[in-house]
């Protein structure tokens, strides 16, 4: 675990932006805690969504205003770019136990820290490597966001990526969706045998699967395996 040393100008921007977030660095891990407030707007035909949104957006049914209790410790796993953060008022907790799904659906681990984005995706929502705006504008707002659309609605507003082994093939389907089509991965699963390493990389490269797509390599024989017991 690595510790996440907070600059001056992440200690204002809390203060300032969200005032009812308080930061305790005489504890071990350190920790922002308290009320999150948000205002979001989603537009669902450029596919991007706006903070704070103008009020002409007040009545419209993809803006959200909303708050959810939380705690964000400023630590970080050797394999991750985010700290763990923690709803800790019970409220997701509640609404699966009301639409009868599982805690995981709503995407929160088994120790209570959620889940913000699929891994591969951590360096596009922090193209300027690790720091609490873009931490909480480009990832922790929208996570709370889609939570309060699906308590709502009882939909992901843009769609959601499997728990576990399936998610990778799943976001580089979609990550390369321009060349590469959900048939090749079937096609791939379901051959007789293990999928071999020196088989054509499932991208349509000339390369070796296993040198070019190292991950999905691993994850689509995790599956195969997986089918085969």
């Amino acid at each position: 675990m690595f510790e996440i040393d907070l600059k001056n100008h992440d200690k204002e921007w809390i203060k300032k932006k969200y005032p009812d977030l308080k930061i305790d660095l005489g504890i071990k891990p350190s920790k922002i805690f308290g009320l999150l407030k948000f205002d979001m707007f989603y537009d669902l035909e450029k596919k991007s969504y706006l903070l704070n949104p103008p009020k002409d957006l007040f009545s419209n049914p993809y803006r959200i205003k909303d708050e959810y209790n939380i705690e964000v410790f400023l630590i970080r796993p050797d394999s991750s770019l985010l700290p763990p953060v923690r709803e800790v008022g019970q409220r997701i907790k509640n609404v699966a136990l009301e639409k009868k799904k599982k805690i995981e659906d709503l995407h929160v681990n088994k120790n209570d820290s959620v889940c913000l984005c699929f891994k591969n995706e951590e360096k596009d929502y922090l193209p300027r490597g690790f720091n609490l705006e873009d931490f909480f504008e480009n990832i922790v707002i929208p996570f709370f966001y889609a939570q309060s659309f699906y308590e709502k609605n009882n939909d992901w507003l843009w769609g959601e990526y499997s728990h576990g082994d399936l998610a990778l093939p799943e976001w580089f389907i979609e990550k390369h969706k321009r060349i590469i089509k959900t048939k090749i991965v079937k096609k791939y699963l379901h051959k007789k045998g293990a999928i071999k390493g020196d088989w054509p990389c499932i991208c349509g490269s000339s390369l070796e699967f296993r040198n070019c797509h190292k991950e999905l390599f691993r994850s689509l024989r995790l599956i195969k395996n997986k089918l085969k017991s």
